[in-house]
């Protein structure tokens, strides 16, 4: 399962980074790719931030759809694949963030111990 979790997580960063590519976002798509780095830091936090990171890729691939639905209704053409294909980026992306709360994931980063003398 742990070795699924990173390689749907890689997988969507590489999609979510292809897009912000196509769109002439380079910086942007370079961070995408470089975020999948903190499975390396073994601490919790680390997969709160990858778990928001997907969560924030998913609502981008549906405000894309729905910017790529309106445009091929305003030009009369057909929408529906589109929309799917879209709709199961977006769910991967969903997937692969909610696959962070696994138990397995979980055991592997634990919390981050409190300073003493605090």
């Amino acid at each position: 399962m742990y070795f699924f979790c990173i390689v749907l997580n890689l997988v969507s960063a590489l999609s979510i980074s292809a897009h912000f590519l196509r769109t002439g976002h380079l910086a942007i798509a370079i961070l995408c790719l470089l975020l999948p780095l903190l499975f390396f830091h073994r601490q919790r936090r680390s997969l709160w931030g990858l778990q928001v990171y997907a969560y924030l890729a998913a609502v981008m691939w549906l405000y894309t759809g729905a910017q790529i639905v309106a445009m091929r209704l305003s030009a009369g053409q057909a929408w529906a694949k589109a929309a799917a294909i879209i709709g199961v980026v977006s769910l991967l992306a969903v997937l692969a963030g909610a696959l962070l709360n696994h138990s397995t994931l979980r055991d592997r980063y634990p919390r981050s111990k409190p300073r003493s003398g605090r």
